[in-house]
């Protein structure tokens, strides 16, 4: 019996860190543009108003703002959501021009 808690115990415990890293952890997700380019952004969050984070000249949503801590301290009485502008971090280049 003492052997079968020694193996239930961890994987209890694993189970519950991966349900909790999962709430804590920023969600992806696409939109296309109405000229064809598919944006990149992250949301973190599920209470209070919409904060919207727009990274600077080469940047991306993750490393301005997830990896140092502030979308996360954020998160805790907003959602949040970061874009990658077009042509940084996950998201495309700009369209391409079209002929007619």
């Amino acid at each position: 019996m003492q052997r079968r808690t020694m193996l239930i115990a961890p994987l209890a415990l694993a189970a519950a860190a991966s349900l909790t890293a999962r709430d804590d952890s920023p969600k992806d997700g696409f939109f296309t543009t109405s000229d064809g380019v598919k944006i990149h952004y992250l949301t973190l969050g599920s209470k209070g108003s919409w904060v919207v984070l727009i990274h600077g000249y080469t940047g991306n949503a993750e490393h301005n703002w997830f990896s140092n801590g502030i979308a996360p301290a954020l998160a805790k009485n907003h959602r949040v959501v970061a874009l990658d502008n077009r042509n940084h971090g996950k998201s495309e280049q700009a369209a391409t021009e079209r002929c007619g």
